[in-house]
């Protein structure tokens, strides 16, 4: 029985360290997206841009609902999460004024 329990902590700190490392990637992916959507805008390809802030949307929603279920990971995420969101206004009011 003892084993089956250390099987299962293991498990649960390997997912943990995953969940964990899915997170910091998903962040920089969608600092990455972010970072084409504003390149597109200055380049005058507005398709590109609104493609990329649409993906930077559903990211954005993934590491939410990802928080939702891991609160251990927001004092690392949660300033980082801020920051895209800020990002993402930014670029979508940009978006906006370029797309009227």
């Amino acid at each position: 029985m003892s084993d089956i329990k250390s099987e299962i902590q293991h498990l649960r700190e390997k997912t943990a360290h995953n969940r964990r490392e899915f997170l910091r990637t998903e962040v920089q992916a969608c600092l990455i997206t972010l970072e084409m959507a504003r390149s597109g805008l200055s380049g005058g390809n507005i398709s590109l841009a609104q493609k990329e802030l649409t993906i930077a949307e559903r990211g954005i929603a993934v590491i939410e609902r990802l928080l939702r279920e891991a609160p251990e990971e927001r004092i690392e995420i949660e300033p980082k999460l801020e920051h895209l969101r800020a990002l993402l206004a930014s670029v979508s009011s940009d978006l906006n004024t370029s797309g009227s």
